[in-house]
């Protein structure tokens, strides 16, 4: 069958603006930053977006260490499938792992090939605007809003709202914050420096257990009181405890949940 040049010119070019990324099985959680700088928790988690299963056989991961899925390895239809920096750590049963390097705090490039080396996926993140700030230390994961969108541009992610993610599973549906920072002065020194929490939900909330959290690993309990809807509460330099300094990190968590970030300029 003769197929005009046209055409042909038209398919050549419709596939290179396609790239090489194949999107079949994707990158959807990244956990590249655990609290505290522990290692072990890291993780990078892959979905299929495809309803058949996919096999990952001779399929590699570069970065954090270049990790190599073993024969056999299935990822099934729309499911996950973690690979974790210490699966024995994480308490994921069928993770895999360990990857033999770590995820970079300051962010990286990740690249998904399959057996022969085709890009299936490839995200390079980083750790500052526009890549979500949460994820960088507070103990929240970077996760995609959207498990089909690509995962190259940084407003794609999020950074999860459970603290820990939710490798394995789907990531959750995002509520919206009800408590977050409302107002922070840049870097100044002593007494004039200051943090203002707000409520903007429609219910009162109990701030017993609302921790803020700076990304050099100091921690201040918020008083427990309750902030009915609209209030404010102001931190004064005496109770935080610690010098602000530009580029550091601010994070609001309670028990188990990423409320909000901040980073001092």
């Amino acid at each position: 069958m003769n197929v005009p040049l046209l055409l042909i010119g038209s398919l050549i070019l419709a596939t290179s603006l396609m790239g090489q990324v194949d999107s079949v099985v994707v990158f959807n959680e990244i956990h590249y930053h655990p609290t505290g700088d522990d290692e072990s928790m890291e993780f990078v988690e892959l979905y299929n977006q495809n309803s058949v299963n996919v096999e990952l056989s001779g399929w590699t991961l570069e970065g954090a260490g270049d990790f190599t899925f073993a024969k056999g390895t299935i990822i099934e239809g729309q499911s996950y499938l973690v690979v974790a920096k210490s699966p024995e750590h994480l308490g994921l049963a069928d993770a895999l792992g360990p990857f033999p390097g770590s995820l970079s705090n300051s962010g990286e490039r990740l690249t998904l090939r399959n057996h022969n080396g085709r890009i299936m996926d490839q995200i390079e993140f980083g750790d500052s605007y526009p890549w979500p700030a949460g994820a960088d230390g507070s103990g929240a994961t970077m996760a995609k809003k959207n498990s089909r969108k690509s995962s190259g541009p940084p407003e794609n992610w999020r950074a999860s709202q459970s603290l820990l993610g939710t490798p394995g599973a789907a990531n959750e549906t995002h509520r919206g914050r009800t408590l977050s920072f409302s107002e922070v002065p840049g870097v100044v020194g002593g007494d004039e420096f200051w943090i203002e929490v707000v409520n903007h939900g429609t219910d009162s909330i109990d701030l017993g257990g609302v921790i803020l959290r700076t990304g050099s690993g100091h921690t201040v309990t918020l008083p427990e009181r309750v902030l009915g809807t609209g209030q404010y509460i102001v931190l004064e330099s005496a109770a935080l405890e610690f010098d602000p300094a530009e580029k550091l990190r601010l994070f609001l968590v309670d028990n188990t949940a990423f409320l909000d970030a901040v980073i001092l300029q």
